[in-house]
């Protein structure tokens, strides 16, 4: 069996919202851990279903919707905290545990496998109806 590399990287951030369920769950955070592992489970299933399924488009295309929307939300709440303290400054960026470079740097990873999500959708939407048209 051959995997893309969107499946890979679809895998990827799910093994990493995994380890963060794990971590949650160890904490004692319950709802975090039930949140971040059915995120991991979803994305487990959109990699193991390859870039052309049809259970990409269903699952996969809302799935990076919602996660490029809900980090396009954390972007605006991070800027209105730091604009409301006297103004963004590079400078703090760098240890500040919310909006630091390393949190900006995996959003920016979970943004780039989300839109390629929504692109495979896309296209596994479009392959369904060529098919159907064909005859297929």
């Amino acid at each position: 069996m051959s995997f893309s590399r969107l499946s890979i990287a679809v895998a990827g951030v799910g093994v990493v919202f995994g380890l963060v369920s794990i971590a949650a769950l160890a904490a004692g955070a319950s709802q975090p851990a039930l949140v971040f592992g059915a995120l991991a489970a979803l994305h487990t299933l959109v990699a193991v279903a390859g870039s052309r399924s049809t259970l990409v488009a269903v699952i996969g295309g809302p799935l990076g919707l919602l996660e490029i929307a809900l980090i396009a939300f954390w972007l605006l709440f991070v800027i209105g905290l730091s604009l409301g303290e006297g103004g963004l400054d590079l400078a703090d960026l760098w240890f500040a545990p919310l909006n630091g470079y390393g949190a900006l740097a995996v959003a920016g990873a979970i943004v780039a496998v989300a839109l390629g999500m929504v692109v495979a959708a896309v296209r596994a939407i479009r392959g369904a109806r060529a098919t159907a048209r064909s005859g297929g």
